[in-house]
């Protein structure tokens, strides 16, 4: 079955998990239009009176595939970033996000006033970020949104906010440039520490990237794909893409590892002069 009927299908289980006001929208690489084999299917339930744990949890089995390894969040909190529902359909991965209306207010609110957390979490590799959520709103694809709680939303985060942006170049340029003199960094160089020195690098560039998105006024999407967002900016300075292998990797040579750390002192200059550049 085309996923876009599969898709239609599972929509019409998803809003009987609930009652009162909601919203439902597909999510994930369909959504952005960068699907491909390996995709998932994804999408986001705004809520505010979900049904009993065990009445969902029959609702979902009765579409999930059997021993598919079904997953339903008991309370719908996990996080800020809300419960889930996990299972296959008909063979297809399906991943849905479940947030609770009056949270998901909060948490675009914020974002738009430039205030966020970096809140570690297993399943993302650098830490989850609060303002992804007007990411999120930007490019998910309403499906039913019968209280136009979406369109909403979509209307507050049409634009990049000057205050978020000013926002991830303070706390972003800081992490970027935390490690690049520092002398715990030099001796791990030396003595080819790679576990030391491998992670430094890595959560580096993981910084430099949300820096490079805020001076394009362009919303992180998300871990997955980075190499197809960066290639597509404005500005992105040419090393951090034409390096990436190298950088993500943890050579254990003291000579390749001082080269990593100027490759980062030079894509970092480049970051300082676009910042400049800006007026920021």
């Amino acid at each position: 079955m085309p996923v876009p009927e599969k898709a239609a299908e599972i929509a019409a289980v998803l809003r009987t998990v609930l009652t009162g006001r909601y919203a439902l929208a597909l999510a994930g690489s369909y959504a952005k239009g960068t699907a491909d084999k390996g995709s998932d299917l994804d999408f986001f339930l705004f809520l505010e009176n979900p049904k009993p744990y065990e009445e969902r949890k029959r609702i979902i089995e009765s579409i999930a595939d059997a021993g598919c390894g079904m997953w339903i969040s008991p309370d719908l909190k996990d996080g800020p970033w809300g419960g889930g529902m996990d299972f296959r359909f008909r063979g297809t991965p399906v991943e849905v996000t479940v947030r609770w209306i009056d949270s998901m207010e909060e948490s675009l609110s914020r974002a738009l006033k430039g205030e966020f957390e970096v809140l570690p979490a297993t399943w993302t590799t650098h830490g989850y970020y609060t303002y992804v959520c007007l990411s999120e709103v930007n490019f998910i694809r309403s499906v039913e949104d019968p209280y136009g709680i979406l369109a909403g939303w979509k209307a507050r985060a049409a634009e990049y906010p000057p205050l978020l942006r000013q926002a991830i170049l303070s706390e972003f340029m800081g992490r970027s440039g935390m490690w690049l003199e520092n002398f715990h960094y030099d001796s791990a160089i030396e003595r080819a520490d790679i576990w030391f020195a491998g992670p430094i690098v890595t959560a580096t560039v993981l910084d430099m990237v949300q820096v490079v998105l805020a001076l394009n006024g362009v919303f992180y999407t998300g871990d997955k794909k980075l190499e197809k967002q960066l290639a597509a900016l404005r500005f992105c300075p040419p090393e951090l893409r034409e390096q990436a292998e190298f950088l993500l990797s943890a050579p254990r040579d003291p000579q390749k590892l001082r080269e990593q750390r100027q490759i980062l002192r030079r894509i970092y200059a480049a970051l300082e002069a676009e910042q400049r550049r800006l007026g920021f």
